[in-house]
């Protein structure tokens, strides 16, 4: 523990090392108190006695030492901004290095702070993109089009999102917020709620094509039997997301204001550009 704690002194930006080697407890002298180190020369009958104090000691206890004796926690408090993700990598390399030494000697250490969740989550969502996100797309589109038999409709479900989820980044920066790794996992919560419109509005849609005859009278029939329950649903939504702005948490309260307009965009683009879309649709597919 002393080693470890040691190996985080020398890094840049540490200004102190809380650990069951460099920490103090209260001793009475008289009528007083000093604060001495929790371990001083490390000699056996001081580590039995510190083994004691740490295991049945109630602020100590599964604080710095879990109840099995074999786990401790050290914390490291740095002086540094860690608010970008070239420093939050820049910070996950030099942990890594600091602990590779003790890995190496079978000691097991799980560094956890916010920064590090943040670039792991980083890392992780990059690499996982890659991976899920053209598999998700390619399942998605073979779900589509056995529903619906349309290139066309397939292209509105799948275009009118895309062109959402490329705006929605620009709105973030333009209302004055961070594109973070919180806010990020708005996407997919809002290409969520998007494709569920969308699949109503173009159930809605085939159905008035197949019973009406003129252009506005499929328009009009579409948007009376889906455009109450729509915006039913996005209200509700955006009421659920806004309640979350009633907490001091700062990105619980971005995430809901955020979703907030994200859903109201994701109904105009449905409703808006989507509804223009149909009607291209239908024109293409009556001929001049």
């Amino acid at each position: 523990i002393r080693r470890v704690s040691e190996a985080f002194q020398t890094q840049p930006g540490v200004t102190d090392v809380t650990s069951l080697t460099h920490s103090y407890r209260p001793v009475r002298q008289g009528l007083a108190f000093v604060m001495v180190p929790m371990i001083e020369t490390g000699n056996p009958a001081e580590l039995a006695q510190m083994r004691e104090f740490s295991l049945h000691h109630p602020l100590v206890r599964n604080l710095m030492v879990a109840h099995d004796s074999r786990h401790t926690m050290i914390t490291v408090a740095y002086r540094r901004d860690f608010s970008t993700p070239e420093q939050q990598d820049a910070l996950r390399r030099e942990v890594e290095t600091a602990l590779a030494p003790f890995r190496a000697e079978g000691i097991k250490c799980t560094p956890l702070s916010f920064p590090l969740v943040e670039a792991e989550i980083r890392s992780d969502l990059r690499r996982d993109v890659f991976r899920f996100l053209p598999a998700a797309v390619a399942l998605l589109a073979g779900i589509l089009w056995l529903n619906f038999r349309s290139p066309a409709a397939l292209a509105v479900i799948l275009l009118n999102p895309l062109f959402g989820l490329l705006l929605i980044p620009g709105a973030i920066q333009l209302g004055g917020f961070s594109l973070n790794i919180f806010t990020i996992m708005l996407l997919p919560l809002l290409a969520g709620v998007h494709l569920s419109l969308l699949v109503h509005l173009l159930t809605a849609f085939d159905q008035a094509r197949r019973e009406t005859a003129g252009t506005d009278q499929v328009i009009e029939a579409t948007l009376r039997s889906v455009f109450k329950s729509c915006v039913f649903a996005a209200l509700t939504t955006i009421i659920g997301l806004l309640s979350l702005t009633a907490t001091d948490v700062r990105p619980v309260r971005e995430f809901g204001l955020l979703g907030a307009a994200g859903i109201a965009c994701v109904f105009a683009m449905t409703f808006g550009p989507g509804i223009a879309m149909l009607r291209i649709i239908l024109g293409f597919s009556r001929g001049p």
